[in-house]
């Protein structure tokens, strides 16, 4: 019988997009033969019941005989238990259907021993992805509404002086160069001329 794949996307705000998934599903599928037979989208988790029941269900129907996903993570959210997605694929497994994670290279053809190796690593690295794509989309969203990111710049000490001597205090100069009350501090105890102006 002709490998029938059943693809399952799930997409959310963080991460892979549903149309790279989908790109990456369709030329895995191609470079390996498979049929597709139908795809499955998700903008939840998986960790409904009912959703497993269905897969359970189209499994036992015959019309499919391998679940192909883009990565492990897909299976359920960041917090979802490890421990239920291991055993949704175990299930699958002892059903005959072939169970595929395309960018993790986890294949259930593979010998036992090291398809559960490579579920294990798949699990811990992907925690790190999640978390790696979670702190990029923050930080882009701070650019975009204009919120300082990074390590603070340099003081400027010439800059802090002029402020000074235009009346501002320490807190009103941290704030405007968007830099710490005691890095302005530091920069006017340093330069006695600075000091004569308002604390």
């Amino acid at each position: 019988m002709k490998n029938k794949c059943l693809v399952y996307v799930r997409y959310s705000d963080y991460g892979t997009t549903k149309s790279e998934q989908l790109l990456g599903l369709n030329d895995f599928i191609k470079r390996n033969d498979l049929e597709l037979v139908m795809t499955l989208e998700d903008q939840n988790s998986m960790e409904d019941l009912n959703k497993v029941e269905n897969f359970k269900k189209i499994f036992a129907s015959g019309s499919c005989n391998v679940f192909l996903i883009w990565r492990l993570d897909r299976l359920g959210s960041a917090s979802a238990s490890i421990s239920e997605s291991v055993d949704f694929i175990n299930q699958l497994t002892e059903m005959g259907v072939r169970f595929i994670s395309a960018s993790d290279h986890i294949d259930s053809e593979n010998n036992g021993g090291l398809f559960l190796k490579a579920i294990d690593h798949a699990v811990k690295s992907s925690k790190f992805v999640i978390k790696g794509e979670r702190v990029h989309i923050a930080l882009s969203t701070a650019k975009l509404l204009g919120e300082a990111v990074g390590r603070p710049k340099e003081r400027d000490d010439l800059q802090i002086l002029e402020l000074r001597k235009d009346g501002l205090t320490a807190r009103q100069i941290a704030e405007k160069l968007s830099t710490s009350i005691r890095s302005v501090s530091r920069a006017l105890s340093s330069n006695a001329q600075g000091l004569d102006a308002p604390q």
